[in-house]
């Protein structure tokens, strides 16, 4: 398989995880090809955001590389269904 290269740089799965954990998704997105996307089973968390009046959905991301911790806008589905109205 060919090298991918954008803006001159090789891209590699170091690079792409260097970004996303840097919280560039917008330039992990463009050398994945694709949105930045993660996906996973639903966990129980300490019910804090429904507490505050924002019921949340916990994934497990055990091993995956992720963005800096925050609160982002999300496009959820299950069985192929859009549940969130972004």
């Amino acid at each position: 398989m060919a090298a991918v290269a954008l803006d001159g740089k090789a891209v590699s799965k170091h690079s792409i995880r260097e970004a996303i954990r840097g919280g560039n998704l917008d330039a992990a997105s463009q050398m994945l090809g694709r949105a930045y996307s993660i996906a996973g089973s639903v966990v129980h968390g300490d019910g804090l955001g429904r507490k505050l009046g924002f019921p949340t959905a916990n994934i497990d991301v055990t091993g995956l590389a992720l963005p800096p911790n925050g609160v982002y806008a999300v496009r959820a589905s299950f069985a192929n269904k859009r549940i969130v109205p972004f």
